[in-house]
């Protein structure tokens, strides 16, 4: 072999040897083919501001006017169904009670006095036709004397009076606001138009008390059938029973409405 052929081989020999030791290892580990994630579609459904109130609550006011004369009641008092709240003065619905019981006695006398007479039917319908509206009149006297005395329809708690002794007060001037705070209900303050028409009755909302920092479940009870207008907008309002009534919560409290939306 010639010097020239010999120094072939010998660069041939060291390129190889070269080029293997930069080449990175060939692995023989496999890693397995992971599986697709799985993909969700959340949906948040409709938020509405809400409030807590109670169920059950009303202003009391009376169907007759007249002078008060003793108040049985004041604010945060507990009271039942048929206690008497407010005692408006009676001696001149008295008087007609008793004039309406005298009317009645004199036309029932004279019915029997003309049957003694043996008048003649004519005259005797006429004595009757009396009667009944002798009666009719006690049965209005004492109705109106009734009246002179506002009693609580429900159990609950008084929660605003508005009238003092000695005041005078007209037929449907609300004077005393009764609630039964045992039992609370929400209602929605910003339901907007275009997202009542996803709200039915029976519908589950889940609701969050922001003030105890609690949920509970609802449900949709009420639809308001008419909008109101809250600034520019048009809304709705909608009432959530609570499934549930937790400790702590009071009347006027915020609350966030989450209507459950299953599309």
């Amino acid at each position: 072999m010639s010097i020239t052929k010999a120094k072939i081989v010998i660069c041939t020999l060291l390129l190889s040897i070269l080029v293997g030791c930069t080449q990175s290892p060939t692995s023989t580990f496999t890693s397995p083919l992971a599986p697709p994630r799985p993909t969700y579609t959340i949906d948040a459904g409709i938020i509405a501001k809400s409030i807590l109130v109670p169920k059950h609550i009303i202003q009391l006011a009376f169907n007759i006017s007249g002078r008060v004369r003793s108040t049985y009641v004041e604010i945060g008092n507990e009271v039942h169904t048929g206690d008497a709240l407010i005692q408006l003065e009676t001696v001149l619905l008295e008087a007609d009670v008793v004039r309406a019981e005298s009317a009645l006695q004199a036309a029932q006398a004279e019915s029997e006095y003309r049957k003694s007479l043996l008048d003649p039917p004519e005259l005797q319908t006429v004595a009757d036709s009396r009667i009944s509206i002798a009666e009719a009149d006690l049965v209005k006297a004492r109705y109106m004397l009734t009246q002179a005395t506002l009693t609580a329809p429900f159990d609950g708690t008084i929660v605003d009076v508005q009238i003092l002794p000695g005041e005078t007060v007209n037929p449907g001037r609300a004077i005393i606001t009764l609630a039964d705070l045992r039992i609370f209900q929400v209602e929605t303050l910003d339901l907007d138009e275009v997202d009542v028409p996803r709200i039915y009755v029976g519908q589950p909302v889940d609701i969050h008390i922001e003030s105890l920092d609690i949920k509970v479940d609802g449900i949709v009870v009420t639809i308001a059938p008419q909008a109101t207008i809250l600034g520019e907008k048009r809304v709705y309002k909608v009432i959530i029973k609570l499934n549930s009534q937790p400790n702590g919560i009071r009347w006027g409290m915020s609350a966030e409405a989450n209507f459950v939306i299953n599309e």
